[in-house]
Order: C-alpha cells, then structure tokens, then sequence
C-alpha cells in the first residue's frame, strides 16, 4: 500500500486550520515516543514544537494517536455545518 502523507494529502496548516474551526478539541491517547505524554492537548503550538524537535506534526510516522473529543462540541461545529 501507498501511504497519503500528510493526511490526506493535504497541507498541515489547513488541517489546523479545519480542526481549529471545528472546535473539537483532541487529545494524545498514545505514545511511542518519550517526552510525548498521553493527555497532551493537540494544538498548533504544540505541534510546531514537535516539528522543531524533528517529530511529525500529525505523528503521521506512529509517534503518537489521538482522539478527537466530538462530544465536547455540537455536531453541527464539528462538521462545519450551518456556519
């Protein structure tokens, strides 16, 4: 199999810039790599330092997962609907 890397073949910053306006917050749910804590908020400061320390922004090479917390915001924000 090819990998689409980044994710979907789009840029990093208008990823960001989706998860950003969707509101959903995320969170590192695993790690493979130390210094990485489950917990962490996924941000976009977050992930520019992970860049700076020559990590994946996304963790597209299994540094880490994630989980999105949809439940912490309507469904109509996470998916862009009506705005």
């Amino acid at each position: 199999f090819t990998l689409e890397y980044p994710l979907w073949n789009v840029p990093y910053h208008v990823l960001l810039d989706d998860l950003e306006a969707s509101g959903v917050p995320c969170r590192v749910s695993a790690s493979t790599v130390e210094g990485i804590p489950t917990g962490q908020l996924f941000t976009r400061e977050w992930s520019a330092e992970l860049v700076r320390d020559r990590i994946d922004g996304f963790g597209e090479n299994g540094e880490f997962h994630s989980v999105a917390e949809v439940w912490e915001v309507s469904r109509e924000r996470a998916l862009g609907i009506g705005t």
